[in-house]
């Protein structure tokens, strides 16, 4: 009886007890393959002006602050930004020419960081992701309303 005993009391500290804090402690991901062509722009372009770090695609809060943070007023994003470096954004902004600056939809811009903010908002809580997103989602409907004129067309 005390063998078996000792033999649970052994798997139990070395299968069970572990698995059970890796679970605990896992950290979530978000797919962030749809910033890859930005990041290329990014690397082709500005990197070089910069020694920095990267965030890892579980690095969640981290990558939504950099969204909220290079979130333009009209509620858009620019272009060509490295969403996962650990730049301060306004040292980025300050080398983008003022096309660059502007909110765009261009190269997988702004659903990306829509569809990121809101996926990070479930697993942080974080109320400004959510927000951040909502003011994406406003940028993209007011910039569809500037497309009246092709409902005449039959498009």
């Amino acid at each position: 009886m005390k063998l078996l005993f000792f033999k649970y009391l052994f798997v139990l500290i070395v299968f069970l007890i572990p698995l059970y804090i890796s679970c605990q402690t896992e950290t979530k991901t978000i797919d962030v393959s749809k910033f890859d062509d930005a990041v290329r722009h990014f690397s082709d372009t500005l990197a070089y002006n910069f020694k920095y770090t990267r965030f890892r695609p579980n690095h969640v809060k981290e990558i939504g602050w950099n969204l909220v943070k290079y979130q333009n007023e009209d509620g858009g994003w620019p272009k060509n930004i490295d969403w996962l470096t650990n730049i301060d954004p306004d040292s980025v902004k300050m080398l983008l020419d003022e096309k660059l600056k502007k909110s765009t939809l261009d190269n997988r811009n702004v659903y990306s960081q829509i569809e990121f903010l809101s996926h990070a908002f479930t697993i942080t809580k974080e109320t400004e992701f959510i927000k951040s997103a909502e003011r994406g989602l406003s940028y993209i409907l007011r910039f569809s309303k500037s497309f009246w004129w092709l409902e005449g067309l039959g498009c």
